[in-house]
């Protein structure tokens, strides 16, 4: 009973730890003592509305948030739920910790990397001169043409759709063609 109460209590405190609980801003609420947000913390769709201008700064505002939020949060995360295991049944936990450990670091890591400071001077500095870092441009570049690819793709499937609606109807006229067509 007494492990099935630690783990709930690690299990939590990684739950709030993770999803990055602010009780600052609460409190500050309450004391009416709120400042003006500042501009590298800024959430997502924040971002987009103003730093949001064209392709090249949308798709750099997606790798950051998507690096941040999905692979840095989900690798520091195995590292607790390892440390909860370890507590219930330490044979299995122990070996789970030190493959997780190396992956909590690397987190930590791609966290800092990816941060919302960064990110702000980045778009800055791409609106003034209209140049990214080398390695960010390739990032960009890809995953750009990745999203061009990802549209046609769809794109064709939607026509073949439309198609197989068109002839599988043998009754349709020559106007009801042209109806679909146009949905």
């Amino acid at each position: 009973m007494k492990k099935l109460i630690l783990v709930s209590i690690l299990v939590s405190a990684q739950l709030f730890a993770v999803a990055g609980n602010n009780n600052k801003s609460k409190s500050a609420k309450n004391n009416k003592q709120v400042k003006a947000k500042k501009e590298h913390k800024l959430n997502y769709d924040e971002f987009i509305n103003k730093y949001g201008s064209d392709d090249t700064s949308l798709a750099v505002i997606e790798i950051f948030f998507d690096k941040r939020e999905n692979s840095a949060k989900g690798q520091m995360s195995f590292l607790p739920l390892s440390t909860a295991i370890a507590v219930v049944f330490p044979p299995i936990g122990v070996g789970l910790m030190a493959v997780s450990t190396p992956l909590f670091v690397n987190g930590l890591i791609v966290n800092q990397k990816y941060n919302r400071k960064k990110l702000k001077n980045i778009l800055e500095e791409y609106e003034s001169t209209n140049e990214l870092p080398i390695k960010l441009q390739n990032k960009v570049n890809d995953f750009i043409e990745d999203e061009q690819e990802y549209e046609r793709y769809y794109e064709d499937k939607l026509v073949e759709y439309q198609r197989v609606r068109v002839q599988a109807n043998p009754t349709t006229t020559g106007n009801d063609v042209v109806v679909q067509k146009n949905n």
